[in-house]
């Protein structure tokens, strides 16, 4: 009777740890895109000093959540984008602001496009 609670407990905790971080992947994955949108629309009203500041903070938090995110997915894809975003910051560093809606839109997609590699689904367990 005892090992049979225990699978049950093992099994219980391995689903919930499960759902836990698909809804963590999907949660920071979306804040990542709409942090990226509120960069590309401060840029398209012109406002680079404010779009400057929130890239830095962009930057940083994204650290933080990646690391988080590669305890359960060491992949390439999560680390990639740290790269992306700080080229966004050395852009706007560097007064090329033509590139800041394009590294924006192109972050976005990345992300999406990420998201859709790393999350549970049918076709990417085959």
């Amino acid at each position: 009777m005892g090992r049979i609670i225990t699978a049950i407990i093992v099994f219980v905790s391995i689903i919930t740890f499960g759902v836990l971080d698909q809804v963590n992947l999907h949660n920071t994955f979306g804040q990542l895109i709409e942090k990226t949108e509120y960069i590309e629309q401060l840029a398209i009203d012109e406002e680079y000093d404010k779009a400057g500041v929130e890239t830095k903070k962009m930057l940083e938090w994204w650290k933080c959540k990646r690391d988080i995110l590669e305890l359960t997915y060491p992949h390439d894809e999560i680390k990639d984008l740290v790269v992306l975003i700080a080229q966004l910051d050395g852009y706007i560093v560097s007064n090329q602001f033509d590139n800041v809606i394009y590294s924006c839109e192109f972050i976005k997609e990345d992300a999406a496009n990420k998201l859709n590699i790393l999350a549970f689904r049918f076709k990417n367990v085959l």
